[in-house]
């Protein structure tokens, strides 16, 4: 309701012999605008989308915080498997170097095989050194991005196989993630104002009741109001522009769900084939390492070359480290595709 009050004083002078009199007049007034059926409707479809548009918008916020997360995480879990491995190299080139000295002061090794096994030993000191300075920068990434963060989360052993969906099963997860609800949503709330926009093009009626008088009482008046705005141009243009904005989100969200399904089967197939690329990895860790073992059992008892020993070592490492990528990837890719599926963290 909008109230309006007017007041005024009236002068009259009809002519030279008739004294001037001036007189009091007011009017009151109260309106109100009436809504055309169909507008509120459409007003609260679009309130409606827009509240759950925000909503929506919130756990798409956190899924991407989620994956952030995991990829800051994944990021220093690399770099701290990358120190561990080379402080194992560290561990055994130690003990090699200590029997190495021992031969070479009961004359049983070489001056060269010292010099090899000191060379061998600072280069993987110095590897483990710089490993551990970029842990501790990962680390602090992940703390200032996540205050809090535990040290190290629980990570068991990778399982022997990821889990993987029906086109059923995945059609019913893409219409569930948040970037598919909030262009669907984002389609909704155009189409409804698109709606709220044509049913605007005629304009709403204003009724009211009024009250007066004038002439210093001698006149009264009750009447009741209705005015009605003539329509525009303007109207039915923003009524098309909204309208073709509603077919661009609609096209947009047609256009997402195809990028979102290329997704979900790209991640799907990631989780599979980084699981398989661990396993290889790891058998060939295992053969390597079987190797340098015979190989150091076989220098204790006098057999065979340092420098050959110390060769299977350095691809026994290679291949620790390539191992040990190989399973943070493989982590990886089990959180991603976990996060999509809502199976990692509860979505808020």
């Amino acid at each position: 309701w909008t109230p309006s009050v007017q007041y005024g004083r009236r002068t009259y002078e009809a002519d030279a012999t008739t004294p001037r009199t001036t007189q009091a007049e007011w009017e009151a007034a109260i309106e109100r605008g009436i809504r055309l059926p169909g507008k509120t409707h459409a007003a609260d479809l679009a309130a409606q989308h827009q509240a759950a548009l925000a909503e929506a918008r919130q756990q798409q916020t956190w899924r991407q915080l989620s994956l952030q997360a995991i990829q800051l995480y994944a990021d220093w879990l690399r770099e701290y498997r990358q120190e561990q491995v080379w402080l194992d190299q560290v561990k055994v080139l130690t003990q090699q170097s200590d029997a190495v000295s021992k031969r070479h002061q009961l004359g049983d090794a070489a001056q060269i095989d010292s010099l090899q096994m000191r060379a061998s030993l600072t280069q993987a000191s110095l590897q483990a050194q710089a490993a551990s300075q970029r842990r501790q920068a990962r680390w602090t990434s992940l703390q200032s991005a996540f205050p809090g963060w535990p040290a190290q989360l629980a990570t068991p052993t990778l399982p022997s196989h990821s889990t993987t969906l029906n086109a059923a099963e995945q059609q019913t997860l893409l219409a569930q993630t948040p970037e598919a609800r909030v262009s669907q949503l984002e389609a909704d709330y155009a189409q409804a104002q698109a709606q709220l926009d044509r049913s605007d093009t005629t304009a709403d009626p204003t009724v009211g009741v009024k009250v007066g008088q004038a002439r210093g009482s001698a006149e009264k008046m009750v009447a009741l109001t209705l005015s009605w705005p003539i329509g525009s141009t303007a109207r039915d243009l923003g009524a098309q522009s909204s309208a073709a904005l509603a077919d661009a989100a609609q096209q947009r969200h047609e256009d997402t769900l195809r990028q979102l399904n290329r997704d979900l089967t790209l991640l799907q197939q990631d989780a599979q084939d980084s699981l398989r690329l661990w396993q290889l990895a790891q058998e060939g860790l295992q053969q390597l390492q079987s190797v340098a073992r015979s190989l150091d059992k076989g220098f204790a008892l006098g057999e065979g070359a340092l420098s050959e020993v110390l060769q299977a070592r350095r691809l026994a490492n290679e291949q620790a480290l390539v191992a040990a990528q190989a399973e943070v990837d493989a982590w990886l890719a089990q959180w991603r595709w976990a996060v999509q599926r809502g199976a990692l963290w509860p979505t808020p």
